[in-house]
């Protein structure tokens, strides 16, 4: 199995131990891509809610605006992972949700992403019906909008004034 397969199977698992091995005894890279689909390991880690995974590939280098082949980001899949993994016995919602808290720490333009269908993380989450998550990046849409409007009020209050002097 090569470096790259391993750690997408790993980071699907949440195992810490072997995604350290893997990055430093096998050199895998932590942004490589799948060739299948595009979709690198803090993608899956993202799917199947692995929060421990998640914070070890970024701490390792993961990209979070990583797209896949479908434009999707890892915030992307973890909706998506959000609503299919609910039946699954080893479902925590709050890793999905701590973990969206650790992706928009990282860049708050994941907010922003678009999928191939044109879908923001928000818009995929409304189209789910995925409560939780709407909440919760509703929320987190609202502070960056908030943090722009006031970044745009400082920028033009502090323009430079010009004096024209007449001779």
């Amino acid at each position: 199995m090569s470096g790259w397969n391993a750690l997408h199977l790993k980071a699907m698992e949440g195992n810490v131990e072997v995604i350290h091995e893997e990055i430093y005894k096998k050199g895998t890279i932590v942004r490589q891509k799948t060739e299948l689909t595009g979709m690198t390991p803090l993608h899956k880690a993202c799917q199947y809610g692995h929060a421990r995974a998640v914070e070890e590939l970024i701490k390792e280098g993961a990209d979070v605006l990583a797209l896949n082949d479908w434009n999707s980001t890892p915030l992307h899949w973890l909706v998506k992972g959000f609503v299919h993994n609910q039946k699954d016995k080893a479902f925590m919602p709050d890793d999905y949700l701590k973990i969206a808290g650790v992706l928009y720490a990282e860049s708050k333009k994941v907010l922003d992403k678009q999928d191939a269908d044109g879908r923001t993380p928000l818009k995929l989450a409304q189209e789910l019906n995925c409560t939780e998550m709407v909440v919760l990046l509703e929320k987190r849409e609202a502070n960056v909008r908030t943090e722009r409007a006031k970044a745009a009020e400082k920028k033009a209050f502090n323009k430079p004034k010009v004096r024209r002097v007449e001779q």
